[in-house]
């Protein structure tokens, strides 16, 4: 009797194409929750930038004990918000930058491009408004409230 030891190498192919369909359903289940984790991801990204310009260009109106006008980049119109922002003191001295924000729209409800925060650090531009921020082409967003002191209240909205 002569039995063969030789150990097997590779694979076969029912064991190749177990695998690939194995990795195909795997694929056909993640990339889709994957795609709205980053949409839910870049809408946050977008609210925090925001959030943090405004409290910075807030911060430094106070400490330099000047007013500070914020002025959107793009002007009147969809999307005034969301090509970036400039903040300059009553000295013409810039305080800060926000740069475009990448995949969102950030439009004022209100059509507001300019806000101005006083020495105190209250928002001379009353009301402050509300700002849509929506991932482009999707229809689920934020809505943020500014109040007097330039504090942002963000809610869920749905977008056009």
């Amino acid at each position: 009797m002569n039995v063969d030891t030789r150990r097997q190498q590779g694979l076969t192919l029912i064991e190749l194409m177990v695998t690939l369909a194995v990795a195909i359903i795997l694929t056909l289940t993640v990339v889709p929750a994957y795609q709205g984790m980053i949409a839910t991801n870049r809408i946050a990204n977008g609210n925090n930038e925001f959030k943090s310009f405004l409290q910075l260009v807030r911060s430094e109106a106070m400490k330099r004990d000047r007013s500070v006008t914020i002025t959107s980049n793009n002007g009147a119109g969809a999307n005034e918000w969301g090509g970036g922002a400039t903040a300059v003191d009553s000295d013409g001295v810039t305080v800060a930058v926000l740069p475009a924000l990448n995949g969102v729209t950030l439009d004022s409800t209100t059509g507001v491009t300019t806000l101005v925060f006083t020495s105190r650090g209250f928002l001379e531009t009353t009301p402050g408004g509300n700002f849509d921020l929506c991932k482009d082409g999707d229809t689920e967003g934020r809505i943020m409230t500014m109040n007097s002191l330039g504090h942002l209240a963000v809610n869920s909205t749905g977008c056009s």
